[in-house]
């Protein structure tokens, strides 16, 4: 399966992506990772409504700009048109005979390309500046023979509070009119700052900022996406035998330009560790690398036996799963 890399909206509200560049002591692991809140696959064309608010067109640009964009195969998972210009069932109303006897009878039409969901919005922003508690400092005003402060003065330094404030809502119904989608937040940040600071915040970097966190929340819960990481390997090696340290450290150092030689140093381990921690995650990683990701699945469980609860083994299966689930939801709309 071809993947394309670049992921849509990224320049024009937030990022989706991850590092892509392979560093010593990682293995790169990429793939299609599946939607948090899948559409349904027959929902194939959605029409968009005009986002409201003054910044509904900034989220609608990036917004419908994910939804068309490739994700494999060169081929985009929607396909979007305006709600205005969209298609719409028609009613030919045939008339039979005259006059008041004349009978009525009704056919409904509906045009080709009926679109099979809707998709509305809103995003507002605002903006409040406030004068706040004054910042209190001492001021030297003389001074002793030595240069020792001998007198201070009180005083104040005017402050003010700037709040931004990120109102946003979007909703995807069906044709039938039931909610395939809603997500929406609140989201504000502050920032407090004086007469002597060096700089004041800039309120359109902070609603940016809002902005991106909204959207790429909706973006991941509504479109598979393509992702390259590069997760660290393990490098604890106590337990080990001398002789497999040297072992475990040489895979360590190949990682950065031999992958097939790095893996093969750890797999050459677990037969005679096949408790230790490090050497069935590095395995677990080398096979998600090599996209075996039921056998990685494996790995890590047997790890998490071992030291239950651990965040690297943990996010390794959130990986996998995301992963098998993006499979699953791109071979539902047939690709």
């Amino acid at each position: 399966m071809k993947f394309i890399s670049k992921l849509a909206g990224a320049t024009v509200i937030g990022l989706i992506g991850v590092n892509s560049t392979a560093h010593a002591e990682t293995l790169p692991v990429e793939g299609i990772y599946g939607a948090r809140d899948a559409i349904p696959a027959d929902i194939k064309t959605i029409a968009v409504d005009r986002f409201s608010g003054n910044r509904g067109f900034a989220l609608q640009d990036a917004l419908t700009g994910t939804l068309e964009a490739p994700v494999v195969e060169d081929q985009p998972i929607f396909r979007l048109v305006p709600a205005a210009l969209a298609p719409r069932s028609q009613v030919v109303v045939i008339r039979e005979g005259s006059g008041s006897s004349g009978e009525t009878s009704e056919v409904e039409i509906s045009e080709t390309g009926q679109p099979d969901a809707l998709l509305s919005g809103h995003a507002g922003a605002s903006v409040t500046d406030y004068r706040t508690n004054p910042k209190i400092e001492r001021e030297c005003i003389a001074r002793d023979d030595e240069g020792k402060c001998a007198e201070r003065r009180r005083i104040e330094i005017d402050c003010r509070e700037l709040t931004v404030g990120y109102e946003a809502q979007v909703t995807l119904v069906d044709d039938e009119g039931s909610t395939v989608y809603r997500g929406s937040d609140l989201l504000s940040e502050k920032k407090r700052y004086c007469a002597d600071d060096y700089s004041t915040p800039d309120p359109d970097a902070m609603i940016a900022g809002l902005e991106s966190q909204f959207f790429t929340r909706v973006s991941l819960d509504l479109v598979p996406r393509y992702s390259r990481e590069t997760p660290r390997l393990m490098e604890r090696r106590r337990g080990l035998s001398r002789s497999d340290r040297r072992v475990f450290r040489d895979g360590l150092r190949a990682s950065s330009g031999d992958i097939n030689a790095a893996c093969a140093a750890f797999r050459s381990l677990e037969e005679a560790n096949p408790q230790h921690v490090s050497v069935l995650f590095n395995i677990g990683l080398c096979l998600e690398s090599e996209d075996n990701l039921a056998s990685a699945l494996d790995y890590y469980a047997r790890a998490l036996e071992i030291e239950p609860g651990k965040d690297y083994l943990t996010a390794g299966q959130r990986r996998i799963r995301s992963r098998l689930s993006g499979e699953a939801q791109l071979a539902e709309r047939g690709f």
